[in-house]
């Protein structure tokens, strides 16, 4: 197994966390009940609207959930090449701060902050914070 130190954060840390996010993420995904489509015949007219906005939250909330869950797995398999915790923009380490709060982080909080500032002005990628749009290249 790995054992990478990240500034007070060894892999096998990164690991749990992920982990354990990976199965509540997965939980997410698979607890959800399809019976908003299901019942929708079977409403009211002016019920539709309601059902139709529960319908689109729901699978918003399961695109966020497949999105991170994409990126926790691009995290654990960072851990398994010996590759986490360091950013990839700078190649420096990523603190263990950061790790601790977002364990799928794939860049230090500075290069996060400088694409995310690029991405508002429209001139890169979103970050990582987990909820940007899906079709992004470093991840949300």
């Amino acid at each position: 197994m790995v054992r990478r130190t990240t500034k007070n954060l060894s892999a096998e840390d990164g690991r749990h966390l992920l982990m354990a996010r990976r199965s509540e993420l997965i939980s997410a995904l698979t607890g959800r009940p399809s019976e908003v489509i299901a019942r929708s015949d079977r409403l009211a007219e002016d019920d539709h609207p309601t059902v139709l906005h529960d319908e689109f939250v729901s699978l918003e909330m399961n695109r966020i959930a497949f999105h991170q869950l994409r990126l926790v797995d691009t995290a654990l398999a960072l851990i398994a090449s010996g590759d986490y915790g360091v950013c990839q923009d700078c190649g420096e380490h990523i603190s263990a701060k950061r790790l601790r709060a977002v364990p799928w982080a794939r860049y230090c909080v500075g290069c996060e902050e400088r694409l995310s500032q690029a991405d508002d002005q429209g001139n890169g990628a979103p970050g990582t914070s987990g909820f940007k749009p899906v079709d992004n290249a470093r991840g949300p």
